[in-house]
């Protein structure tokens, strides 16, 4: 099936379960926004059309029902408005703990392997190491202003 057509059948509410790629964020911490977590965004394809509806401020998609996702909503409301680190900690641990009783998404894998294509000329990139979209993009934590280009023949004593 092509990645649109899915796309758009799940957006519009046509679809009663899907496979897709899930949190990529890998490394999550109290000043990570846990928006991903509550119904805020279409894009979560558990909840599409309650996505929907709060991107637009209710002019479509449907409002969200139950208890649950309107905590979730309540709680990202209130990490968006703490003002320290333990706050936003403790409202993280409170989603988390509704995703574990509601189930919202079933993740399939964890770690999966990714190859990178790397220059010979480019420098001090880890063998190994964490792929996850956010913090600093695909190469995650990695400190990619520590990279530099040089000569496949000189050798660098790490």
């Amino acid at each position: 099936l092509d990645r649109d057509i899915l796309r758009n059948r799940v957006y519009a509410g046509l679809s009663m379960a899907s496979v897709w790629f899930g949190w990529d964020n890998g490394l999550p911490t109290a000043q990570t926004s846990p928006m991903y977590l509550a119904p805020t965004n279409q894009e979560f394809f558990a909840w599409p059309m309650w996505g929907q509806y709060y991107q637009s401020k209710g002019e479509l998609g449907e409002e969200p029902q139950g208890a649950a996702p309107k905590s979730l909503l309540a709680l990202a409301d209130r990490w968006n408005r703490a003002d320290d680190d333990l706050a936003r900690a403790s409202l993280w641990r409170e989603m988390l703990r509704i995703h574990a009783q509601e189930i919202y998404a079933i993740g399939l894998l964890s770690e999966a392997p990714q190859p990178v294509v790397v220059s010979k000329r480019l420098r001090n990139v880890p063998e190994q190491g964490v792929w996850a979209y956010e913090p600093g993009a695909h190469f995650g934590v990695h400190r990619i202003d520590e990279f530099y280009f040089g000569e496949p023949s000189e050798q660098v004593i790490q």
